[in-house]
């Protein structure tokens, strides 16, 4: 158990610059307030772009060095005393306003909504030459490369070559190169297709990876995690009940549940999978996944997939709170949850009321944070949505026994 006493500092670039450049501190301000929001609403939704609203007070009139466009980085002090990013992105919006303080002053307050890359990648298109088929962890570099590359139709019709000055064609614009996420990826191994023509960036992303029931992470420096569940997680941190705040929620719905899904693949063809027993109990509900898959296997075995995590209700707890000043915690568990909480495997020791001890993926967070208070509420979701167990529909009809490499009779259920 540690004490923590939060260290923050705000670092800011111009826009369009790259971020591996030397940035500016922001020293003048006397106090601020952040709240930080970022991550999933629910296991099968993609990431929202993360939301930071700061504000910074000044006992002066001044202007901070952050402009419309400015990358913003704030960051916070570890346990280790270095600096690790709490939240990045650019300015998308700034407000100034004054506060009266006492009978004949003021306080002058700066707002800054700080938007992640995510909404630029759904504001960018690209261009696929001819049909292309692979893996998801090969189309999303493809879709990474073809992104990135500067297109005729994003330059201002209002500019002239003189404007560029002498540079060349291929200098005239970096702002993809420069703010477009770091991506990582797992491993798939559902062939999927792209159609020849001009394509969404960000609907593709999440086309190819949650139409083969994955999930993307957005870390705190905007960077993307691509996630195909290939392989259980192992529980990273166990909140016991003295860390979490009595204002947990917990619950299950019936917006929750699918025991009727119905899936397109890759050729507009239609395949509808149901859980009888789920629909005799529940009523029908309903759900639709398009996807980019060219297989009937493959479809097949992504629709068993979300019968399994959602066709019946799981008492589970929805959202936690914790106040990363109690000394409760270790400075490994404060760092973990200070600098990327999410995407991870966590064991939640909850009142029975809230579903009781279970395994969780942490989807999304908020941060509120001031020179009082330092609050994180963690969206979960159970891991058997995540991770969910094989059943006899997705066991192929021609397997025996031997075809899972373990012979009969020594193999196992769970080998499968």
């Amino acid at each position: 158990m540690t004490d923590f006493t939060p260290v923050i500092r705000i670092m800011t670039l111009p826009p369009n610059t790259d971020h591996s450049a030397t940035k500016t501190e922001i020293t003048s301000m006397v106090d601020y307030n952040l709240n930080i929001s970022r991550g999933a609403y629910e296991f099968i939704s993609e990431p929202y772009p993360a939301s930071c609203t700061l504000s910074l007070f000044f006992d002066e009139n001044i202007v901070p060095d952050i402009e419309l466009g400015s990358w913003v980085e704030i960051q916070i002090q570890t346990s280790s005393l270095t600096y690790e990013v709490l939240q990045a992105g650019n300015v998308t919006n700034r407000t100034s306003s004054y506060r009266n303080f006492g009978i004949i002053g003021f306080v002058l307050e700066w707002q800054f909504v700080i938007t992640s890359t995510i909404s630029l990648l759904q504001n960018t298109n690209y261009y696929v030459d001819t049909y292309t088929e692979g893996v998801a962890d090969a189309l999303i570099p493809f879709i990474e490369e073809h992104s990135t590359a500067f297109n005729w139709f994003a330059i201002n019709r209002n500019l002239t070559w003189a404007d560029y000055g002498p540079d060349s064609w291929a200098n005239v614009d970096t702002t993809r190169l420069v703010d477009f996420p770091a991506i990582t990826y797992g491993t798939s191994a559902i062939d999927q297709a792209l159609d020849a023509g001009l394509h969404d960036t960000w609907s593709d992303l999440v086309a190819i990876t949650y139409g083969i029931y994955g999930w993307i992470i957005e870390s705190a420096d905007n960077s993307l995690a691509f996630y195909f569940g290939e392989s259980p997680l192992v529980s990273t941190l166990t909140f016991t009940a003295d860390m979490i705040n009595p204002d947990l929620r917990g619950g299950d719905k019936f917006e929750s549940l699918r025991n009727q899904i119905t899936i397109t693949k890759y050729d507009a063809g239609l395949t509808t999978y149901y859980e009888n027993e789920s629909v005799a109990l529940y009523g029908d509900r309903t759900g639709s996944l398009d996807t980019y898959i060219i297989n009937q296997a493959d479809v097949d075995t992504v629709g068993q997939k979300i019968l399994n995590s959602m066709a019946y209700p799981l008492l589970s707890t929805e959202q936690i709170s914790v106040n990363l000043l109690n000394p409760i915690f270790t400075n490994v568990q404060r760092d973990l949850l200070l600098t990327d909480p999410l995407g991870y495997r966590v064991t939640v020791q909850a009142p029975e009321p809230m579903g009781g001890t279970q395994d969780y993926l942490t989807i999304g967070c908020n941060y509120t944070i001031n020179k009082n208070a330092f609050i994180l509420d963690l969206t979960l979701a159970p891991i058997s949505q995540a991770f969910n167990s094989i059943n006899w529909d997705q066991v192929p009809y021609n397997y025996t026994w031997t075809s899972y490499g373990v012979a009969f009779p020594t193999q196992e259920w769970q080998d499968l």
